[in-house]
């Protein structure tokens, strides 16, 4: 493992590791903290030791949901990346794969606690039953039981508490903003899991109302109701008699501390949000759009003097661009394609799904230039490929766009770090909009080595093979020096022993965009390939 994969392997694996801790700090807290406290003695007696573990859980989903919002504080997250040294940039890059980690801890933190509950009614019910027992004066005296008589229905009966109503409702939109963020729903309907992803903000009230619902309770009358004495058997029996020395237990529910984890993160967010108002009503200048093969939209703009950025940018980074003819809610995120040193942001819009074929439709068929809206420009993976002098660029189809500001940027600076830059795609016409610019970069980097593979992977065999003799054959396959003959996939351990023979003891960068098993063959062959001598560092672009 060379020294860079290693300390970014330590830092994650200490962050992490610090994650776990504190979800297990939190749970052992407040287990351990209600089983120690005499208020809490007879809650104990009658519940059992499942009405701590369900606290314990509760305190678990507390502080990760205390964190979540947090992870799209894009505003704040590309602030906190400015400041950190670069080489920490990573762990911000990875905000959506914490996001997602922390959204499976609220949800397995989630089902213990539903099921702790369950074994709290299990306990209540044997408790009505019970007959000269603690529990059984539990049930008759005070108010700490959840039911006094037998109910009919169990369901009937949880609806009626305002912790188990609110439970119920917190259950029913977990599951629905969970399941509508599964990747096939999430890539094939955006919209539905963009707008259901937004019940998440119904959680945060819920989760106060359902712990003002006094489902756990504590004894408030201790001082002249002991219940280390009182408890024992010679008192228990004759709570309330007159002139005994233990009267009835008075017992009351806690109110709600849930606002507490909370109201840090939910005040960074609504200053993001804040932030994000000002750039819908600060609309950027428009300078030109092209449509071009393959069906994409070039889009070219100016932030006005407004706006804090401007127009200055970084290499690799990427803006969230909304279009409120199509909708006035969604934000798209796109790789930025102009170069910092252009003096203008530029994106490339690829026919992908119901927004992206409704934009390109609405800059073809309407002559009134419609408004348009830019958020950021914001930190991305890419952003480090100005630290690296070797360089490995691999992307499929329009995955391309992450290093095409990079290839801009290398032509205008002269650059002379050594760039192979490797592309894939399942027909011809997908290279058509961005090979002037590789024709013009490759006259101009003398070190930009360009690879580009046609996998013909929509074509049947023979309509496959004419257009392979076609270009072959053709004036411009055999001058054109980006359209090589590279027919079908690359061979990755062939390009990267080529990179490794002429990089000797040098660390080479590797970034990727496009579909998760292409990115995982990376990160695998990059592994795989480093030595002592020689790093391949990967890189994936998150969205």
């Amino acid at each position: 493992m060379g020294l860079e994969r290693e300390r970014r392997f330590q830092l994650s694996f200490l962050i992490t590791g610090g994650w776990i801790l504190a979800n297990v700090a939190c749970f052992t807290f407040e287990y351990f903290n209600l089983n120690q406290r005499e208020e809490y003695f007879y809650t104990r007696n009658f519940f059992g030791h499942s009405i701590l573990f369900s606290r314990g859980a509760a305190q678990a989903i507390n502080f990760n949901l205390s964190i979540l919002l947090f992870t799209v504080c894009r505003n704040l997250l590309a602030f906190i990346r400015s400041i950190f040294p670069k080489e920490f940039g990573f762990l911000f890059d990875n905000a959506i794969y914490a996001h997602k980690r922390l959204s499976y801890a609220i949800i397995i933190w989630s089902i213990a606690h539903i099921g702790a509950h369950y074994y709290n009614f299990l306990h209540n019910y044997a408790a009505l039953s019970a007959s000269n027992t603690i529990s059984h004066q539990l049930v008759n005296n005070g108010n700490l039981s959840l039911f006094k008589i037998m109910p009919a229905e169990l369901a009937t009966e949880i609806v009626s508490l305002q912790a188990g109503v609110s439970g119920i409702l917190l259950t029913l939109v977990f599951f629905i903003v969970f399941t509508s963020s599964a990747e096939p729903i999430r890539r094939s309907f955006y919209n539905l899991f963009y707008y259901l992803h937004h019940f998440t903000f119904l959680i945060f009230p819920l989760l106060y109302w359902h712990g003002n619902g006094h489902a756990v309770k504590r004894q408030v009358n201790l001082d002249v109701h002991d219940p280390a004495v009182c408890s024992l058997p010679a008192y228990s029996d004759s709570w309330n008699d007159p002139g005994s020395i233990c009267p009835e237990p008075v017992f009351q529910g806690s109110f709600s501390q849930s606002w507490k984890w909370f109201i840090l993160s939910n005040g960074f967010y609504t200053i993001e949000l804040i932030i994000r108002f000002f750039h819908f009503i600060w609309p950027v200048d428009y300078v030109s759009h092209e449509i071009l093969p393959s069906d994409v939209l070039q889009l070219k703009v100016r932030k006005s003097t407004l706006s804090v950025r401007k127009n200055s940018h970084f290499i690799g980074q990427y803006v969230y661009v909304k279009l409120p003819a199509i909708s006035i809610f969604e934000w798209h995120p796109f790789t930025l394609t102009s170069a910092p040193e252009d003096g203008f942001l530029q994106v490339h819009i690829r026919s992908a799904g119901d927004w992206t074929q409704n934009a390109i439709r609405l800059f073809k068929e309407n002559q009134a230039i419609p408004k348009i809206i830019i958020d950021g420009p914001y930190g991305a993976p890419a952003q480090g490929l100005d630290e690296f002098q070797t360089i490995i660029c691999a992307g499929t189809g329009i995955g391309i766009t992450p290093f095409a500001s990079y290839v801009r940027s290398a032509m205008i600076r002269k650059l002379e770090s050594r760039i192979y830059f490797v592309w894939i795609a399942p027909r011809m016409d997908c290279f058509e909009w961005f090979d002037d610019l590789l024709r013009q970069a490759e006259a101009k980097v003398p070190f930009l080595r360009v690879m580009i593979f046609l996998t013909l992977s929509n074509m049947d065999p023979a309509t496959a093979q004419d257009v392979i003799y076609a270009k072959v054959n053709s004036s411009e396959g055999n001058n054109n020096k980006s359209l090589r003959k590279n027919f079908g996939r690359p061979n990755w351990d062939k390009i990267f022993d080529e990179v490794a023979r002429t990089n000797q003891n040098a660390n080479v960068g590797v970034f990727s965009c496009g579909p998760k098993p292409f990115t995982d063959e990376l990160r695998d062959i990059s592994k795989k390939k480093s030595t002592d001598q020689l790093e391949f560092t990967f890189f994936k672009e998150n969205f």
